[in-house]
């Protein structure tokens, strides 16, 4: 898994696995980038921002709550790519929302395996 943050020229942030998709040139050489996979994509946000101000100093929180939710929850798929020019950055993340990000993907996959089971298992 390559688990990187991009930042859409919307100013989105969406977490989620992404590859590289290149041109199809026969030499290795010549292929060029053309867009991104973005796979089990989900929006990130922090919630309560990353600063406080208490008694007119600007204080640092230490532990700011990080949420996700499915980016693009009506698409069919679990993958979407995206033009190059619609990311301004990736970059990669705290192991700690890592985690929180891998176990988010493990219980939807889990769940979408058991709403449906392979056929003649109902």
């Amino acid at each position: 898994m390559s688990v990187r943050i991009v930042r859409l020229k919307s100013g989105e942030d969406v977490i989620s696995d992404i590859y590289e998709v290149t041109s199809n040139a026969e030499k290795e050489e010549d292929k060029q980038p053309v867009a991104y996979q973005l796979r089990f994509p989900f929006t990130i946000w922090i919630n309560g921002g990353m600063e406080a101000e208490v008694d007119g100093e600007i204080q640092k929180l230490s532990d700011p709550e990080v949420a996700m939710e499915q980016w693009l929850p009506l698409c069919k798929h679990d993958h979407i790519f995206l033009k190059l020019d619609e990311v301004t950055a990736a970059y990669e993340t705290h192991d700690s929302v890592i985690e929180q990000y891998t176990k988010l993907i493990e219980a939807k996959m889990n769940g979408e395996r058991e709403a449906n089971p392979p056929e003649g298992e109902e």
